[in-house]
């Protein structure tokens, strides 16, 4: 039974950045730690590509980019800019791009929330800046922060009952496609 829930709960945690287009990797870390960040920006459009990410450092939280092309710090160290060069360096179709950042020590707090605008080459910009709660539509990208590193146990919690079913949906579909896959071959 404990392999089981282990086993949901590691889905749960692939599935629930999925709701986000900018995700952070590692999904968690420890209060006081130092640690290389990938920020994950994801390109949403079919029309546009992504031209620019601005990503905001919360307050008590130091970073250094990666030597990326076009990742420069900006406002002091709180801010963090990529543009694309030209437009074969923009995130084009559905492609995403990955961003390290290394941060720390990162605070003691629960949490850290990092607030993302992605700017598309029609000219819009999208606002990656919401609290990441369940319903979210543009949830920030988050930092879980715990004791061990690890997600923290569900205890009770409805966003984490809410990813294990969730997680549980995945399982059974995919379980599914795969049998049925396996019939139409033989």
């Amino acid at each position: 039974m404990k392999r089981a829930l282990a086993t949901l709960a590691a889905f749960a945690l692939l599935a629930a950045p999925a709701s986000a287009h900018v995700t952070v990797l590692p999904a968690t870390a420890r209060p006081g730690e130092s640690r290389t960040l990938t920020f994950r920006v994801l390109n949403e459009r079919d029309g546009a590509t992504t031209v620019a990410v601005d990503l905001f450092l919360p307050r008590g939280v130091t970073g250094k980019p990666a030597d990326r092309p076009g990742w420069t710090m900006l406002d002091g160290g709180a801010e963090v800019h990529w543009s694309a060069k030209d437009a074969s360096a923009a995130i084009g179709g559905e492609s995403s791009k990955d961003f390290e950042l290394a941060v720390g020590p990162l605070p003691k707090a629960q949490r850290v929330v990092f607030k993302v605008l992605q700017h598309y080459s029609d000219g819009e910009v999208v606002r990656w800046i919401q609290d990441p709660q369940p319903g979210a539509e543009r949830p920030a990208p988050v930092l879980q922060l715990t004791a061990t590193g690890r997600p923290a146990a569900a205890g009770g919690s409805s966003s984490a009952a809410g990813f294990a079913i969730l997680a549980a949906v995945v399982v059974a579909a995919a379980g599914g496609a795969l049998g049925l896959l396996r019939r139409r071959r033989r």
